[in-house]
């Protein structure tokens, strides 16, 4: 999305909604097929000028309606919500708020091992967590089931790519009655007392919605 966004042709996969979002302006050849991605990356460079017009314009598209209003009307349409309620002047959260942690992960289970470990290592722990398997078939449920065996598995018949992944998650979550979704990789690690500080400012100030964090590579 960030790429077209500003005119530049992507180079992506046919998983999940990725065709939807790249649509003209790129290509999404299988993954699993090396002499299909040669092919389509073959066809990119070949007519680049073509796609980056294609981009151009899906990019102008972004930029009008992909506004966060948008995408929240979206998303609570495809949870199976109404319309976007009026902001509220003050936080209706308990007082203790429900936090539900939700991670996708896809055939990496190591990587996957040692981020869970410090979601659920905070120093104030989310209520529950949700790993949604996006159809790894690796094993990965069973060594989750083994190492994590407080951690809820959804594990999906097929692979969602990350966006249905995680729209499965909010859906179990918004089921336990989570107060707030906290969105966890499955590649990052988080310090300890990330998610109190996050929780404490949806706490604090009623004019926020979303908070996120910065994220640092140490490699």
């Amino acid at each position: 999305v960030e790429g077209i966004s500003v005119g530049i042709p992507v180079f992506g996969s046919m998983i999940g909604n990725v065709p939807w979002i790249v649509d003209a302006a790129g290509v999404t050849p299988d993954p699993s097929s090396s002499s299909e991605m040669a092919i389509a990356l073959a066809d990119l460079l070949d007519s680049y000028p073509r796609y980056a017009a294609a981009a151009a314009q899906r990019g102008r598209e972004f930029r009008e309606s992909w506004t966060w209003e948008h995408i929240s009307r979206q998303l609570l349409s495809q949870l199976g919500f109404g319309e976007l309620p009026p902001r509220a002047a003050t936080r209706s959260f308990s007082d203790a708020p429900r936090v539900h942690a939700v991670m996708v992960t896809y055939k990496r289970y190591e990587m996957l091992a040692e981020s869970l470990a410090t979601v659920l290592g905070q120093t104030r722990p989310p209520d529950s967590v949700t790993v949604v398997d996006n159809a790894s078939r690796d094993g990965t449920r069973q060594r989750l089931m083994s190492d994590f065996p407080s951690v809820d598995i959804l594990e999906m018949s097929e692979n969602l790519g990350p966006a249905g992944g995680i729209t499965a998650g909010m859906q179990r979550a918004i089921g336990n009655h989570a107060e707030i979704i906290w969105l966890v990789e499955d590649d990052t690690l988080y310090e300890p007392d990330y998610l109190r500080r996050a929780s404490e400012l949806l706490d604090t100030d009623p004019t926020l919605d979303i908070v996120g964090g910065s994220g640092w590579d140490f490699d």
